[in-house]
């Protein structure tokens, strides 16, 4: 949703008397609402939106239609515009691979449960873009043809 800069330019000052300057690190910290993730929330002609994202536009300009608004130093109760750059969710999701916050962290795993070597021969991809053993995956589906069969 695009803001109005009329509506933004009324509430300026109440939106930087929410930020700490985080001392090294130039972070303007949101300290007002958070969701569940620590990501700024204000609400803006009565609608919740992500607290970096009425920055860029206070600061930056508009929002074009398919890009999101994206955090250089990872910290996503920052709201320094500085700290912030547009991209593509590809992008977004590039970069999280690229600093190692994917969740589990997968990507670094470098054996299965059972302690085969994940490498390009004993990795299978599945659909649901995880990867399993190739080792593991055919000794289940062996047991499983027995028991049908039994």
């Amino acid at each position: 949703m695009q803001v109005s800069h009329i509506i933004l330019g009324k509430f300026i000052d109440r939106f930087r008397s929410t930020c700490i300057v985080r001392p090294g690190t130039r972070c303007w910290m949101w300290s007002s609402d958070k969701d569940r993730k620590g990501y700024g929330r204000v609400y803006v002609e009565n609608r919740r939106m992500p607290a970096h994202r009425v920055s860029w536009e206070i600061f930056c300009g508009a929002i074009p239609t398919g890009l999101s608004v994206l955090h250089k130093c990872d910290s996503p109760a920052c709201v320094n515009p500085e700290h912030l750059y547009l991209g593509t969710q590809k992008d977004n999701v590039k970069d999280m691979w690229a600093k190692g916050r994917n969740g589990g962290n997968f990507v670094a795993q470098t054996r299965c449960k059972n302690g085969h070597e994940f490498n390009e021969a004993n990795i299978v991809k599945r659909k649901d873009k995880h990867r399993s053993c190739r080792i593991c995956l055919n000794a289940w589906k062996r047991k499983w043809r027995l028991e049908r069969r039994q």
